[in-house]
């Protein structure tokens, strides 16, 4: 099936933002019109699990548009409204942003995709474009969403967006391990964040490894977005250490099973707050993955096939950092979870 694009959202509400650098407030009927479009429901719907109260936050933000931004939002609503309000003061770049996705050839970002995903991979996608000043790119399952917030059209090719589509493949395959079927449900288990250590891992680092290279490295240049990228690079780079001790912390704090601090350590990790759009997590899991590439101890086929074999991601690792002189991750984590995830396939 052909990838599907969904812009309606994206253009109802800079049409609708576009009004209120008059300062014209939305109305009621302008508010519920946005909030019952279908594109902007599935958007809204794909934060719903995670933030809280989403749907009432943002009811207050476009209500607040054209007046200082609500008391009380906490860091996800804050990002949220700053989109907004991005949108009403840069639309015509964002308006540039939709006209030219929309005309984007969809197959050829489909091709760019299955170069990185094993034979037999089915691209099942849908974009959503989004005003979204906290994620730039997400995937929830064959849907992605882009936010013309952090998009830059003078950059923008088909191959630019491969990374999102390639989680979509990733996920087709990890749909289809016995244990992940048996233990994907419960989020307070020792054994669902083994899981999602793992899917984050593979996923994102083949992403960035091959998908958007340009996500985890320099870029030549400069400008105010250049600049803070290669600020988060230099940043990531000099700490790269501390960055693998936080990895080695979050594996040892789930086997421990002590959940509540695992999560926090996660989201560490995996979600950035700067605002800069790179998590350590994205950077560290994208350079293991070069580096398993830069082994001749592992070939690249096999690199590939840990989107169907993600449980050998940290032994392709280690192989990779031993013979290339890098830090390994600690032996005796590997065998433990090893002997959990022995475990999970047993039940």
């Amino acid at each position: 099936m052909p990838i599907v694009f969904h812009g309606s959202g994206a253009k109802l509400l800079l049409n609708k933002l576009h009004r209120i650098q008059n300062n014209e407030p939305l109305t009621e009927s302008d508010i519920k019109e946005i909030l019952s479009q279908s594109d902007i429901v599935e958007w809204v719907v794909a934060y719903e699990s995670w933030i809280e109260d989403i749907w009432n936050t943002i009811q207050r933000i476009l209500e607040s548009l054209h007046l200082d931004s609500p008391e009380g939002l906490d860091k996800w609503g804050s990002h949220i409204d700053s989109g907004f309000r991005t949108a009403i003061e840069d639309h015509e770049r964002m308006l540039e942003g939709l006209e030219l996705l929309s005309d984007f050839d969809w197959a050829e970002t489909e091709q760019n995709t299955l170069k990185y995903l094993p034979q037999g991979t089915p691209i099942d996608g849908h974009v959503f474009l989004t005003i979204d000043g906290f994620n730039g790119g997400m995937n929830r399952g064959n849907k992605t969403f882009l936010s013309l917030v952090f998009i830059e059209p003078s950059i923008m090719n088909p191959a630019h967006f491969t990374h999102e589509f390639h989680h979509s493949g990733f996920t087709y395959w990890w749909k289809k391990h016995p244990i992940v079927d048996t233990w994907w449900e419960n989020r307070d288990t020792k054994e669902f964040w083994v899981l999602a250590l793992f899917q984050y891992l593979v996923s994102e680092g083949l992403a960035n490894a091959y998908c958007s290279p340009k996500a985890i490295e320099r870029a030549e240049g400069t400008d105010p977005w250049i600049d803070a990228h290669n600020a988060a690079i230099e940043e990531y780079e000099s700490n790269i250490d501390s960055i693998f001790q936080l990895l080695e912390s979050i594996i040892d704090t789930i086997l421990a099973d002590k959940i509540d601090e695992a999560k926090k350590l996660y989201e560490e990790f995996s979600i950035d707050q700067t605002g800069r759009g790179i998590p350590k997590g994205h950077f560290l899991s994208g350079r293991m993955t070069q580096s398993m590439e830069r082994s001749t101890k592992i070939s690249h086929d096999q690199v590939i096939e840990l989107v169907q074999k993600p449980f050998d991601f940290f032994h392709f690792y280690n192989d990779a950092a031993f013979e290339l002189g890098l830090k390994p991750v600690d032996s005796t984590l590997i065998e433990k979870l090893d002997v959990v995830l022995g475990q999970m396939k047993q039940v």
